[in-house]
């Protein structure tokens, strides 16, 4: 077999794929309906599409666990996840200049992305068990590794595509990659069952067949009611934000000490990741934008796309994972609570970095900047973010109880959820402001990027305070469990 039945390469594959579909089509959405004016939207109009379609990817993902560990299994719903999503794929490649038919496309996509998208997680999750810190590092940045090569590819491509061939051809790409996925899904479902439950060795009682499909129908309405009504959006946040703290905090309640300690430090370092993330989820959004309407497209001679500037994230992402990779093995480490300090410090700097350039600019009464201030912003971005979101899934594998990862991992997705509905909010600061005039469209972006370094300079301040403490947390669990293997001897 291809694979040689390590399921550590064939989860790599199915993620790697299923990333490809996806990245591909959040690289051009936004563009694709802004500029097609027969949609009659808004740029503020698509950019709360954009953040609530983001951010209702992850806000059910509880639901899709509980789905693959008591209803289906993790094979069923790993299968029946990529199935739907190519469905959602399907319809927005056909919707044509239908604002309706794309905005239910984009409900099913989020139904098969919630049912699918734990899985990964939780396999890697059940075969890292009894593995020492430094390897478990180590998995998890070859796994984001592996999303980014999926997305580098997709990033580049797909720009490509939409302006060569049109908007059917640019989804239909998605579709293919996700039927790789599903592909090898489907040859390797046995021994993805081997890292599943007990569930998925029993047989499906039709109630549950009709529970999940009840699920499904419900859930797809539901999204496409929050996709159309933009009022919704205010109550999506605040509800979302409610469940993550109300359901983190009711079982912490129930823990000894030393877990009480070890799971509010996961909460505070989710805190500094949600942070992260709100950051992060303007590279879609306002900085794609800034890139479209003030970044030089001809890099060397070559011009490219506007839109395929996100590929420089997972470029640097993979010339970096290597490094880190290589660093976490020889156990040159420090613990996760410094490292997320130290990715939210590159990720601030990369914002006065295109300040920088901006400012360049406006002396010479230029609006069009050099491509090299996004270039070295976007190296800034990706290393920040393989040492906080790269090791989200790690820092949690190794704080938590083993009867709260489940929680754990399901309460990050949440967090991550919650981070964009803010993060589209953040960039319509920029629609508000909007400007046909180059130059003062220029100088909004100048203040809205001062705006976000002074609340990182801020938010760094707070982060580096507590840290110390955070660390202390991870130190004496390792000092305990020292101490215990002394015991043993």
């Amino acid at each position: 077999m291809f694979f040689k039945n390590n399921i550590l390469l064939i989860i790599l594959n199915i993620e790697l794929w299923e990333r490809f579909a996806f990245y591909g089509l959040q690289t051009i959405m936004n563009t694709y309906l802004i500029k097609n004016k027969l949609l009659l939207l808004t740029e503020s109009d698509v950019i709360s599409i954009f953040s609530s379609f983001t951010a209702i990817l992850y806000i059910l993902i509880p639901l899709g666990e509980w789905l693959s560990n008591e209803v289906l299994g993790r094979k069923r719903t790993t299968i029946l996840g990529l199935i739907i999503s190519i469905i959602g794929y399907s319809l927005i490649a056909i919707s044509k200049n239908n604002k309706e038919a794309i905005l239910l496309g984009m409900s099913i996509l989020a139904v098969g992305y919630y049912i699918f998208k734990i899985n990964p997680s939780l396999i890697l999750t059940e075969y890292c068990k009894n593995k020492p810190n430094n390897e478990i590092d180590s998995i998890f940045t070859k796994y984001y590794l592996v999303i980014n090569i999926g997305s580098l590819c997709s990033m580049l491509i797909t720009p490509y595509l939409l302006f060569k061939f049109g908007w059917e051809i640019s989804v239909l790409i998605s579709i293919l990659s996700l039927m790789i996925s599903l592909l090898i899904s489907l040859i390797y479902n046995n021994l993805i069952m081997k890292y599943g439950t007990k569930t998925d060795y029993k047989k499906i009682s039709k109630k549950n067949i009709y529970l999940t499909i009840f699920i499904i129908v419900i859930s797809t309405l539901s999204f496409n009611l929050i996709l159309n009504i933009k009022q919704i959006y205010n109550i999506l946040l605040l509800e979302t934000i409610f469940i993550f703290i109300y359901n983190f905090f009711k079982k912490i309640l129930q823990l000894n000490y030393y877990e009480k300690k070890r799971m509010i430090a996961i909460f505070i370092l989710m805190m500094e990741s949600l942070f992260f993330f709100i950051l992060y989820g303007q590279i879609p959004i306002s900085i794609n934008l800034f890139t479209i309407k003030h970044i030089q497209t001809n890099i060397w001679g070559y011009k490219i796309k506007a839109e395929q500037f996100q590929s420089l994230n997972p470029f640097w992402i993979l010339l970096l994972s290597p490094i880190l990779d290589y660093i976490y093995k020889k156990k040159k480490n420090i613990s996760i609570a410094y490292k997320f300090l130290i990715g939210i410090i590159i990720y601030s700097i990369s914002f006065i970095i295109l300040l920088i350039g901006i400012n360049i600019n406006l002396i010479h009464n230029k609006y069009l900047i050099s491509p090299i201030w996004m270039i070295i912003c976007y190296l800034l971005q990706s290393l920040g973010e393989l040492l906080i979101s790269g090791l989200g899934l790690s820092m949690i594998i190794q704080l938590s109880p083993a009867k709260l990862t489940n929680l754990s991992i399901n309460s990050w997705f949440l967090n991550t959820s919650v981070s964009f509905l803010i993060s589209g909010k953040l960039a319509n600061l920029i629609t508000n402001e909007t400007s046909s005039d180059k130059i003062k469209s220029l100088i909004i972006f100048k203040y809205f990027f001062i705006k976000i370094i002074i609340l990182c300079t801020i938010v760094t301040i707070l982060i580096s305070i507590i840290t110390p403490s955070i660390n202390k947390i991870i130190t004496k669990k390792k000092i305990k469990n020292k101490k215990n293997k002394k015991l043993k001897r």
